[in-house]
C-alpha cells in the first residue's frame, strides 16, 4: 500500500467521521427541540392549572363565606351599595383583578392559548362593565401596570351596555352541618 492510498483511507474515514458527526449533531438538536417543546408545553400547562387553581379557591371561599359572594353579586349588579359594602366589594374585587392582571401576562408571554385567555378574562371584562365594579375601576385602575389598564379599557369600550344576570337577593346561607357532624348510617348507604 503506497502513501497516496494511505491517504485516499484516511480521507474516506475523515468524511466518514465527519458524516456521523453531523447525524448525532442532528439528533442532539432534534432532541433538544423536543426537551423544548415539551418543557414549554409542560410550563402552560402549569400555567393553565395555576390559573384553574385561583378560581377554584376563589369559588370555594365564596361557598364557604356565601356573604362575600354577595357582595361581588352585589357589586356587579347594583350601584346602590353604601360607603361599607363599597369597601368590602372593593376588598373582593381588588384581588379578583390581580389575578385577570395575571392571566393577561401570562398570555402575553406565551403561556396562555388565546381560547383559555378569552375565556378566563371575558366574564371579568363583562363584570367591569356593570356600575360598582366599573367605578372601582376608574378609582382604582392607577394600582395597575399600564398596559393592562389600556388593555381592560380597551376591551370595555367594545363591550355592549352591562346587563345584570339577577343573581342578587336569592343567595342565602346554606344550613351547612359542621365538618365535625357524624352522618346517619343510613346516608352512609
Amino acid at each position: 500500500m503506497n502513501l497516496e492510498a494511505i491517504y485516499f483511507i484516511s480521507q474516506v474515514i475523515a468524511a466518514a467521521a465527519l458524516v456521523a458527526s453531523l447525524i448525532f449533531v442532528g439528533l442532539q438538536v432534534r432532541a433538544g427541540m423536543a426537551q423544548s417543546r415539551h418543557a414549554e408545553q409542560t410550563a402552560r400547562a402549569q400555567v393553565h392549572q395555576e390559573v384553574a387553581e385561583s378560581y377554584r379557591q376563589m369559588a370555594l371561599e365564596w361557598v364557604r363565606y356565601p356573604e362575600m359572594y354577595k357582595f361581588m353579586i352585589m357589586g356587579a349588579e347594583t350601584k346602590d351599595m353604601t360607603d361599607q359594602q363599597r369597601q368590602v366589594f372593593g376588598g373582593l374585587f381588588f384581588p379578583t383583578m390581580q389575578m385577570g392582571e395575571n392571566i393577561y401576562y401570562q398570555h402575553r408571554n406565551g403561556l396562555l392559548d388565546d381560547d383559555q385567555y378569552e375565556t378566563y378574562l371575558g366574564h371579568l371584562s363583562r363584570l367591569l362593565k356593570s356600575p360598582a365594579a366599573n367605578d372601582w375601576w376608574q378609582d382604582r385602575k392607577f394600582a395597575f401596570n399600564p398596559e393592562y389598564v389600556a388593555w381592560i379599557d380597551a376591551k370595555l369600550g367594545s363591550l355592549s351596555d352591562f346587563e345584570p344576570v339577577g343573581f342578587y337577593g336569592e343567595i342565602e346561607s346554606p344550613d351547612a352541618p359542621s365538618p365535625d357532624t357524624k352522618l346517619d348510617a343510613s346516608e352512609d348507604d
